[in-house]
């Protein structure tokens, strides 16, 4: 090796925060931590497979030339995009056994034309918006899309998704708690016409680690899976959560520098830290 810099990453810890979150979510729901921007700097290819092999069961990406990357060096769960994917790019992500979000008749059209002659089922996630004002779609262009998806035999609804705001950010929750009012809202409104889809998420690392009640089937670790808590503000509402504040002599011992994403300690050993007072 003739670089005179490298970066040492602890399968150990990744391993034991992908344990954590198995833990906390229980058995039965779906994990699917982000492997986007290169597994944040930890290695896409390398990352992925001590992920899944420490019991993630999806894997989620930004875009196609991450999907194929990750089939190019044999992984084969499922992969979940959750970027936008042009039409030009939409014949190879079928061949890639890719999930789609999907969120425009433009796709949907061209995918369904595609499936049938690939001879597939593609499997795709319509998105509500309730906040974010990203990719997402209000409850009355969901349902329609919804609908025009169910005339196309060879496109399965397989999942209904949102994202948070700004849940990471703020001690006060008032604003995801309305999101995921009008999340839930938008699922009543689906199934209150015909259309049940199975897999329902929303969480990413710090609804996952504060509202249990945002776990649905599946949910989405993003930087808490490589050991980093979302914020200060995420550390300091699971304190709260934890009823642990009489422990703290100041406030300052609970509000602690980040360190960075490649550093490596696991988020067990944190939250044993915050347990044992």
């Amino acid at each position: 090796m003739n670089e005179l810099t490298w970066v040492e990453v602890s399968k150990g810890a990744i391993r034991n925060n992908i344990r954590c979150f198995r833990e906390i979510i229980g058995k039965g729901k779906i994990l699917c931590p982000c492997v986007k921007a290169n597994a944040y700097g930890h290695g896409l290819v390398e990352t992925a497979e001590v992920f899944l092999d420490s019991g993630a069961d999806w894997l989620a990406v930004n875009a196609i030339y991450e999907a194929r990357s990750l089939r190019k060096n044999g992984v084969d769960a499922p992969i979940y995009v959750l970027g936008y994917v042009p039409l030009d790019s939409l014949e190879e992500a079928l061949r890639l056994d890719c999930r789609l979000v999907v969120y425009n008749k433009e796709t949907v059209e061209k995918l369904g034309v595609i499936a049938e002659k690939l001879g597939k089922i593609a499997k795709v996630h319509l998105k509500a918006e309730t906040g974010n004002n990203r990719q997402g779609l209000a409850e009355e262009n969901l349902l329609e899309l919804a609908k025009f998806i169910k005339t196309f035999k060879n496109i399965e609804i397989e999942g209904l998704s949102t994202h948070f705001a700004n849940i990471e950010d703020m001690t006060d929750h008032s604003y995801a708690e309305v999101q995921l009012a009008k999340f839930v809202s938008a699922i009543n409104l689906l199934e209150e016409n015909g259309i049940n889809i199975p897999i329902k998420h929303c969480a990413n690392s710090a609804a996952i680690l504060l509202f249990p009640e945002t776990h649905f089937q599946m949910v989405r670790p993003g930087i808490a899976a490589y050991g980093m808590w979302p914020s200060n503000e995420t550390y300091l509402s699971y304190a709260r959560k934890k009823s642990l504040k009489e422990n703290l002599s100041d406030m300052d011992a609970l509000i602690r520098p980040l360190t960075t994403p490649l550093s490596p300690f696991c988020l067990s050993d944190i939250m044993t830290d915050m347990t044992e007072g």
